[in-house]
């Protein structure tokens, strides 16, 4: 018969991360692991380290202190932005392998996310804090930079610009 298999997965600070797909009881572990990296990440004395040494740190100690190797979780990665003001929806990168990959594709987004806050009418409005020429700049800046994390994952970025 067919086995279930199952993903472990977690999300904190913009950032999505899975495990390799297996069965239920090593998914239960894994997801332990990972609830101890988002803790560790949460740290506010670790805050002024920069964010891609703070996960690999907490991903190597929580393995360690629960499971073994960090390695063994075979992870993926996906920053989700919300983009909303942009193109209408949240944003999901395409999954990428290594905590640099992770940290390149995060910095690529981050000039953006001050516009995901401006929400409804009045003056939370972006069209209230910026020209439509800053706007329409931001947006070409924008698309590039969603470009450069498909190229990053080795996506076809084509269609997105």
């Amino acid at each position: 018969g067919s086995r279930s298999r199952y993903i472990a997965g977690i999300c904190f600070d913009a950032v999505e991360i899975h495990t390799k797909p297996c069965d239920f009881q090593t998914g239960l572990e894994y997801l332990v692991v990972l609830t101890a990296v988002k803790q560790k990440m949460r740290d506010p004395q670790t805050m002024h380290v920069c964010f891609e040494q703070r996960l690999q740190k907490a991903l190597v100690s929580s393995a360690k202190e629960h499971r073994g190797d960090s390695e063994e979780l075979k992870l993926d990665f996906c920053v989700i932005h919300s983009a909303r003001f942009f193109i209408g929806a949240e944003l999901r990168t395409p999954k990428v392998h290594t905590v640099e990959q992770l940290g390149k594709t995060r910095r690529l987004l981050e000039p953006f996310r001050k516009y995901q806050y401006a929400k409804g009418g009045g003056r939370r409005n972006n069209f209230w804090h910026y020209s439509p020429v800053h706007l329409q700049d931001a947006w070409g800046r924008f698309k590039k930079a969603v470009a450069e994390a498909w190229d990053l994952a080795g996506r076809d970025s084509s269609r997105v610009r």
